[in-house]
């Protein structure tokens, strides 16, 4: 079950509900239905600690691994650091997530620093380590390169900032983006709009999209 709602990616309360509970008896009269509060309590921590022992006897076969690192924020702001692991087992290559955790504390490079040496030190791999890519955030260079680790700017990241430069110095192409960014407005508020739209991509047999807000990067 755990295994399950975690593969998935399915919330937890999902094992309360009606239609699933009426799913497992068809399926087996005789099964139990664990509750909420075991999953999370009981199944989740197995799961995770069995996953992690797997997941050390992977990471202790291979000589040289990479990770990738980033910082990002929930819809309702909690911030997470995530830590991510890429090396070859077998000839194949292998990426898997060493770390995904909230991080409350001030985004300085010492604070991240510190979230990163710990992650590296409870999975033994300090030495194995050949880069770090990170965004072209200082406070992600200063932790990496704190840490003694070698760091590795992320080429999308840094092309996107190119581009993005290329674009807010063309007085045209800012005019252009502009009404852009207008219709797209108008559209999130207007419902006239929006089913204006619809109607234009289906005269024109063209599957229905919403559009895309532009988003800087930073």
């Amino acid at each position: 079950m755990a295994y399950f709602l975690a593969k998935d990616m399915r919330p937890v309360n999902l094992v309360e509900g009606s239609g699933f509970v009426e799913l497992m008896k068809e399926m087996d009269p005789k099964f139990t239905i664990p509750s909420r509060r075991t999953v999370t309590r009981v199944l989740m921590p197995k799961l995770e600690a069995q996953e992690r022992e797997k997941l050390k006897t992977d990471l202790a076969k291979t000589p040289w691994i990479s990770l990738t690192t980033d910082m990002w924020s929930s819809r309702t702001n909690s911030a997470f650091l995530n830590i991510t692991a890429h090396y070859l087992l077998e000839d194949k290559i292998i990426t898997k997530v060493l770390s995904c955790e909230r991080f409350p504390q001030r985004h300085t490079g010492e604070n991240i620093k510190e979230a990163l040496l710990k992650t590296l030190q409870e999975f033994e791999i300090q030495s194995k380590v050949v880069t770090v890519t990170t965004d072209n955030a200082h406070n992600m260079k200063n932790a990496v390169k704190g840490a003694g680790l070698q760091e590795l700017g992320c080429m999308a990241h840094t092309l996107n900032l190119c581009a993005q430069e290329v674009l807010d110095k063309d007085p045209d192409l800012m005019v252009v983006r502009k009404k852009i960014k207008e219709i797209v407005k108008a559209t999130r508020t207007s419902h006239n709009v929006k089913v204006e739209l619809e109607n234009c991509q289906s005269r024109l047999g063209r599957q229905t999209r919403s559009l895309v807000m532009e988003v800087k990067t930073r």
